[in-house]
């Protein structure tokens, strides 16, 4: 009986945590249905936007379902990739540190994904903090300060 118990109480917190994200996502959904910004979904439900920027460039900026939380507020990250190879230089990485402290609101991070490490302009954001044109704002900040990296440091349009 109390195994079932148990079972019983897991499955409503994970019924409880499923309509949270649900409704996480739904949010951060009608943001950007407001924003006028076009995006589409991966298959983590994560959002994509594909920015044109001058000289014929392009930026793309994800949006990750808010997963993480801060006392349970849920927190949203914007990214955008300005850098990646199979190698971080020295300069390089003096030259995202010397970013980050200049930087206003958000900061360079480094992954490292199979062989590649990816230099992204990173952005996070309580989600009851964003209304439409904040989260217009902060997309555009990431794609902007990641291209502009990106064809310093790379010269390419990846």
């Amino acid at each position: 009986m109390r195994t079932y118990t148990h079972i019983g109480v897991l499955f409503i917190v994970g019924a409880l945590s499923l309509d949270r994200a649900y409704s996480q996502h739904q949010r951060l959904k009608s943001l950007l249905e407001e924003t006028g910004l076009k995006y589409s979904l991966d298959n983590a439900k994560n959002f994509k936007l594909r920015f044109s920027l001058e000289e014929s460039r392009s930026q793309e900026v994800i949006i990750i379902n808010p997963t993480d939380q801060i006392q349970e507020e849920p927190i949203v990250h914007i990214f955008s990739v300005g850098f990646e190879g199979t190698e971080v230089p020295s300069d390089l990485m003096q030259k995202m540190l010397s970013e980050n402290r200049s930087r206003k609101i958000g900061n360079w991070e480094l992954m490292l994904v199979g062989n590649t490490i990816y230099g992204f302009f990173s952005i996070k954001a309580p989600l009851s903090a964003l209304d439409a044109n904040l989260l217009r704002i902060l997309c555009q900040v990431a794609a902007l300060t990641a291209d502009e990296f990106e064809k310093e440091v790379m010269g390419v349009d990846n």
